[in-house]
């Protein structure tokens, strides 16, 4: 069981994330009202339908993945870096990257595959639970600014 700050144990072992701070004065319907607005400081532009979906995690607070800059990687998501004749394979689990069950961000775990400096966004196929096929990082990159 996770243990939150103030020592409560969690059912089902996640962290405990702290969302709002409840008011001891606050009646139960107005907790529940308040629960279910959503603030114009809550919104996030939607560029296209994937935004929306993530968009709807996000206002519900159930999104779990990794965010590579401007990329959100869900969870379950599978990247692939191809070097010298092998694959290398790592997985987003819960909001972090994991390869050979450690956590490590992109860049790093390009450039300890290949001991040198690499640029991870050009090295990194990646293959979200939704998608048929694997795609470049980069271009997934690009296609969230067109």
């Amino acid at each position: 069981m996770g243990i939150d700050p103030l020592g409560s144990e969690s059912v089902d072992n996640t962290p405990w994330v702290a969302t709002r701070v409840i008011d001891p004065c606050q009646s139960a319907e107005e907790e529940q009202e308040e629960a279910t607005e959503v603030s114009s400081t809550d919104t996030i532009p939607p560029s296209d339908q994937l935004a929306n979906d993530r968009r709807e995690l996000l206002l519900r607070g159930e999104a779990r993945g990794y965010q590579w800059k401007n990329l959100f990687l869900p969870d379950g998501t599978q990247m692939r870096m191809p070097y010298k004749g092998t694959h290398y394979f790592a997985k987003v689990e819960g909001d972090e990257i994991i390869y050979e069950g450690t956590s490590i961000s992109p860049s790093s775990l390009a450039n300890m595959i290949t001991s040198s400096s690499r640029n991870a966004w050009r090295d990194f196929w990646i293959k979200r639970p939704s998608d048929p096929n694997w795609s470049l990082a980069d271009d997934l990159r690009q296609s969230i600014t067109k």
